[in-house]
């Protein structure tokens, strides 16, 4: 279940020459949710804690600031009306 974006980010000219934009969602998984990795991107997939996947030496720096935002507040959908807003802040970096 989506409970908000944690953040998103945006690169110009990066790899292959072409621009990126990346959105991270915070989701919440079901009880019996089960990591099935897609075998044509990766070999494996796990869930762990936030902390542990901070800790880990194959995650590369720049996921583990996206980790440490996963934390904080994040912008919430707000249906039926223009925009979003934070749980306690309307759209601005804490």
């Amino acid at each position: 279940e989506a409970e908000g974006v944690v953040c998103f980010h945006h690169r110009h000219g990066y790899r292959h020459g072409v621009s990126d934009i990346y959105f991270t969602v915070r989701m919440r998984a079901a009880e019996d949710a089960q990591a099935i990795p897609d075998g044509s991107e990766l070999l494996a997939a796990e869930w762990m804690p936030l902390e542990e996947a901070q800790a880990h030496e194959d995650v590369m720096e720049f996921n583990k600031i996206i980790l440490a935002m996963a934390k904080g507040p994040i912008l919430k959908p707000r249906w039926g009306r223009h925009g979003s807003v934070r749980s306690d802040h309307f759209l601005y970096a804490p």
